[in-house]
């Protein structure tokens, strides 16, 4: 089946990539390129520009949009397809993009609490379009224009211990706000990183890299299907967002002068929000799940990131009334002494979610520390266990007081 004609949102995203404008050298940041989940976050952030492609509200209604015309930013023959076959066709990297070095107007960000993907390093990045802003909120997720693009790069680092010997990239995802929804699109790098294609149906491919132990892995890693980019962002009928949050992205990085900079606070120092946030101090926001911070702080902060797009109110997963977001401070509703609703086989012969003092008696160890597809947890994401975040959650359930859970619990 041929591809859809691309919306005016993204013939306008793909125009502005090759019309750069420059902003006064005085709203540069340069910081260091350092991406290390998880950990102490510092990434390179280089926003001189934005997109030169007017997107007006006409664009959530999807009528035609003014696009401005210009040479191609970059050497990429064109494939001629409404969606562009190869990753450098959308002029987001320098070069063929092996490197990751965003050109003017794509601006790098991070996270707090990353979702687990086999130990994957992620390389985000998002671009706006010319005028656009994102609309900041303190405790929903954030709202953006039509024609932004969210970019994820999916890597393994050579060598963990030392990220200046480089990545191999597996793939890039994208996500287009096409008006009314996100669509998404993946980029499978070749084994010789030279050029990533598009791709659309999944598949498993084996990694080899060093850990920070030094240890020497080979690994599967999945890449995932466009469909199944549609069911963890929210559903096939309408896709959105998932991290791009006040609360995920509330925090220090490198400014690439010794110094540390709000993450949240740079972003509206560059004009890339619709409103001056409250201060820092203010804010909800997660920790590092692998942290030094309160341990149930830190659990609740994995939990929010790994499970909460699926168990919340609203979410996928609502009906099992299992809801791992971190606002909800409800004890049952996050699984204590709770009974499973419809669990089947994933529930491994055990009556609760979590029973305090007990993690070997909860149903979130058994799906997390579990392979077969119709009982991990995530379904989705990875295919191997977290086993830095299950050995989180096991110390989280110890430290809980033993109180038993109908006649369970020691």
């Amino acid at each position: 089946m041929p591809d859809p004609a691309p919306s005016p949102a993204l013939k306008c995203v793909r125009a502005g990539l090759e019309n750069n404008l420059k902003l006064p050298e005085n709203q540069v940041l340069k910081m260091a390129a350092q991406t290390s989940p998880p950990g102490p976050s510092s990434f390179s952030l280089r926003v001189r520009v934005v997109l030169s492609c007017a997107v007006v509200a006409a664009a959530i209604v999807g009528t035609a949009l003014a696009c401005g015309a210009g040479s191609p930013a970059i050497d990429c023959p064109d494939s001629g397809k409404d969606v562009p076959e190869r990753l450098c066709e959308w002029g987001f990297f320098e070069g063929d993009g092996a490197r990751q070095q965003p050109v003017d107007g794509v601006v790098p960000y991070t996270v707090i609490s990353n979702l687990f993907t086999d130990d994957a390093h992620k390389l985000r990045f998002v671009a706006l379009p010319e005028g656009g802003t994102m609309t900041y909120d303190a405790n929903e997720k954030w709202q953006f224009p039509a024609g932004t693009v969210i970019i994820k790069t999916f890597a393994y680092p050579h060598d963990a211990r030392d990220l200046s010997q480089g990545y191999h990239l597996v793939e890039t995802r994208l996500l287009v706000h096409e008006g009314d929804t996100w669509v998404p699109h993946i980029y499978r790098w070749n084994d010789e990183q030279t050029a990533a294609e598009r791709f659309v149906p999944g598949t498993r491919v084996e990694v080899a890299w060093t850990d920070e132990t030094g240890t020497k892995r080979n690994q599967p890693y999945r890449i995932p299907s466009t469909d199944d980019c549609k069911i963890c962002h929210g559903g096939k009928e309408k896709p959105d967002l998932l991290g791009l949050r006040t609360r995920q992205l509330d925090l220090m990085v490198d400014d690439g002068n010794g110094g540390l900079k709000n993450q949240i606070d740079h972003f509206y120092d560059l004009g890339l929000l619709d409103q001056k946030p409250e201060p820092a101090d203010s804010r909800t926001r997660l920790v590092d799940p692998f942290g030094d911070d309160d341990l149930v702080l830190r659990a609740r902060s994995y939990l929010d990131g790994n499970c909460a797009h699926c168990h919340r109110e609203g979410g996928d997963a609502q009906s099992s009334g299992l809801w791992l977001n971190f606002e909800n401070q409800d004890a049952e509703h996050y699984g204590v002494c709770k009974i499973p609703v419809a669990v089947g086989n994933g529930g491994g012969g055990l009556d609760y979610d979590i029973v305090p003092g007990y993690p070997e008696e909860s149903i979130l160890i058994f799906r997390m520390e579990h392979t077969e597809p119709d009982i991990k947890m995530p379904e989705l994401g990875g295919l191997a266990p977290d086993e830095a975040g299950t050995e989180l959650m096991r110390a989280w359930i110890a430290g809980m007081e033993p109180k038993g859970c109908g006649g369970t619990g020691g």
